[in-house]
């Protein structure tokens, strides 16, 4: 999109101003409007993006009648400044992409007399999204959240005349519907729970806005995790426990002995998972830039150890394609030490794709890349599709005789397996949980009674 169509969807004055330093002063300065076109370049110090203005009305509640009126105006003002000139071309991008989103508001709320909910979650998402507040993984979830309310016609409704038993039935609706063909109903909760945030910013926007007193969402009851069946537990279909140590044995000599494990390149992450205790897509998204090699001593000699620092994960973009971005949180960037069969195996794969360790820190090439990718140019056509990996791993699960487990149940098993000899508070700093509660509620294994009970008893 060039400069004038910018401007011309923009509200409001955006405008590129050429700056320079002046010799007499030493302060920076606006080249003058007049003098910009014949400005020699060398001169330009740096470009700034400046200018874009716009005016909005606010609610304003009267303290003795309780009625909320549009009342003062409020001016605001965006402006950034940038170093070179592509990045402010893309800055100007952003801020000509936001004032869209404001003149929609403008317009939207002009028009209408009532506030359906299904315009305000469209406008809530949409400033998300163009001021990177989300990630392109959440923004994805949201996308779907908001298809799925507007199956069921909620989206529709005036936000005053929505109730909590009725945001309570619309969220029932959902978390049974999404669990249909899982293996697990689990995942119908963690949808309607993604459904509920997306109503919730919504009715919050509303409560701002003066439009309604309450939000209805946090009366509308709790999503509860619906537990596992007995006959689930006798017939060991738990599809939320971790693996015994006969059964990663099991997984492991499986794929030892699958060709098309090899064929595929999943033998080698699923031993990595095992071990690193990641998300699919954050050991997708390893690059050899990420991995450290190095020499520990021991009684018995020395032995070579690695490590690996999680940094980015790999996200698919609608209309973009695969992309490597940075993780969910600040606690997810993490440097995790790896035992030596693994670090034996990185070596064995840096070999295989002729990593020249000396120069391993410029080497941006995933670890675990698209099966047959290794000779692409560019690093961004050798990611690994989290979706497509995960059906590959599907087939060796099964064939290892382990139906009910997938990649996020090798992170549980590895946690687990740490749980037992570590505190949790490392095992967190492990998993990338800024919050222990989360390793304890959602990735530790429970249900075993320890053999060690009967010798405290």
């Amino acid at each position: 999109m060039g400069r004038a169509k910018l401007a011309a969807n923009a509200t409001g004055k955006v405008s590129i101003v050429p700056m320079y330093v002046d010799p007499q002063t030493g302060r920076e300065q606006r080249v003058p409007r007049e003098a910009r076109s014949t400005w020699p370049a060398a001169a330009v110090s740096r470009w700034a993006v400046s200018g874009l203005t716009r005016v909005q009305d606010r609610s304003v509640r009267d303290p003795e009648t309780g009625a909320f009126t549009v009342g003062r105006r409020v001016q605001i003002r965006f402006s950034s400044t940038t170093g070179d000139r592509a990045r402010c071309e893309q800055e100007f991008a952003r801020l000509a992409r936001k004032a869209q989103t404001e003149a929609a508001w403008a317009s939207a709320g002009a028009a209408q007399p009532g506030h359906p909910i299904g315009p305000i979650v469209e406008q809530l998402l949409a400033q998300r999204e163009v001021s990177g507040e989300y990630s392109a993984g959440t923004m994805t979830a949201y996308r779907n959240a908001e298809r799925r309310l507007r199956e069921t016609g909620i989206l529709k409704e005036d936000i005053a005349s929505v109730t909590s038993t009725r945001v309570g039935e619309v969220l029932r609706l959902i978390a049974t519907k999404a669990s249909v063909g899982r293996q697990s109903s689990q995942g119908g909760t963690a949808v309607a729970k993604t459904s509920r945030s997306v109503l919730s910013l919504a009715f919050k926007h509303g409560i701002s806005q003066g439009w309604i007193g309450v939000n209805p969402v946090r009366d509308a009851g709790e999503i509860r995790r619906p537990k596992r069946r007995t006959t689930e537990r006798r017939e060991g279909i738990d599809h939320e426990r971790a693996l015994t140590k006969e059964e990663k044995v099991r997984l492991a000599w499986s794929v030892a002995r699958s060709e098309r494990a090899v064929r595929l390149d999943v033998r080698d992450l699923i031993l990595a998972g095992l071990a690193i205790g990641g998300r699919i897509g954050e050991v997708c998204a390893i690059r050899w830039c990420d991995v450290s090699f190095f020499q520990r001593s021991t009684g018995a000699g020395t032995v070579g150890m690695a490590s690996v620092t999680i940094s980015g994960t790999i996200v698919r973009r609608p209309g973009v394609g695969l992309a490597r971005e940075t993780t969910k949180t600040a606690s997810s960037v993490r440097t995790l030490p790896l035992p030596p069969r693994i670090a034996a195996l990185l070596r064995r794969r840096a070999r295989a794709a002729g990593v020249q360790l000396d120069k391993m820190r410029l080497d941006h090439r995933p670890v675990f890349p698209a099966p047959g990718r290794w000779e692409l140019p560019e690093e961004r056509y050798q990611l690994r599709d989290s979706s497509n990996t995960a059906s590959a791993l599907r087939v060796e699960f099964d064939r290892a005789g382990l139906d009910w487990i997938t990649f996020h149940g090798l992170r549980r098993s590895a946690l687990t397996a740490l749980a037992d000899v570590l505190p949790i508070r490392q095992v967190a700093d492990f998993a990338g949980h800024s919050s222990i509660k989360t390793t304890i509620d959602s990735y530790l294994a429970r249900g075993r009674v320890s053999e060690q009970v009967a010798d405290l008893l």
